[in-house]
């Protein structure tokens, strides 16, 4: 097919939304993961932020409540590396009665206020 100048017109099937693409061509900056619950809402308008991807955490239960024995992460910062440690959890979501099929948030823990012991 040829456009009105005739040129030959190429169509191509995406699978997200054009918004997405027009963000990302114009000024693509990865966005700061949320620190408190002010800040969380940001990220509605925001293009570059990982909210889905899949993190490996291993905790146990203490006397103060949880401790994260081991963290990690495919989310990558600015310079293309992974993030280490803690620096790429954004916040923990608790469902205190969690029963294996609804999810019913009690708790948002914020990464900035997990607490990190040797």
């Amino acid at each position: 097919m040829k456009n009105s100048a005739g040129n030959d017109v190429h169509f191509k099937m995406l699978k997200f939304p054009y918004k997405i693409l027009e963000d990302v061509c114009r000024n693509f900056q990865i966005q700061p993961q949320p620190s408190s619950q002010e800040n969380v809402n940001n990220l509605i308008n925001s293009t570059g932020f990982y909210f889905n991807d899949d993190v490996e955490i291993k905790v146990e239960r203490i006397k103060q409540g949880l401790k994260i024995t081991q963290f990690k992460t495919k989310i990558l910062n600015k310079q293309g590396e992974r993030l280490k440690g803690l620096d790429g959890l954004a916040m923990l979501l608790v469902d205190v009665d969690y029963d294996g099929k609804i999810f019913d948030m009690d708790r948002t823990v914020f990464g900035k206020d997990v607490g990190m012991t040797a």
